[in-house]
This record gives structure tokens, sequence and C-alpha cells, in this order.
């Protein structure tokens, strides 16, 4: 029984960390992407977080 026990909470280990390493890909994948987006449209970038903020800001009084 230890031994199945064993063998599962591996396998869940497993993954786990698979899961995470895709995680982690699609985190550095996005953030890539959003970078390229700033760079190509600061203006844009710019206005979409002063509207962020601005909308939070509003949300949170």
């Amino acid at each position: 029984m230890a031994q199945s026990l064993h063998e599962a909470v591996d396998s869940l280990e497993q993954k786990i960390g698979s899961s995470s390493e895709r995680v982690m890909s699609m985190q550095q994948e996005y953030g890539d992407m959003a970078r390229e987006q700033v760079r190509a449209n600061p203006l844009a970038a710019l206005g979409a977080a002063f509207a962020a903020g601005f909308i939070i800001s509003r949300i949170l009084r």
C-alpha cells in the first residue's frame, strides 16, 4: 500500500511539474507579446494604462 501511495504521489508531482512549466512558458510568451505591443504602440499602451488606473481608482473609492 505504501508503494502504491508513493507511486501516486510521484505521478501527481510529475503532472504538477509539467503543468507548472507550461504555465511559465505561456507567461513568458504573453509577456514577450505585451512588450512587443508596447514598443510598437507606446501611446496606446500609455492610454490603456491610464484608463485602467482611472477605472480602478473609481471602483475603489
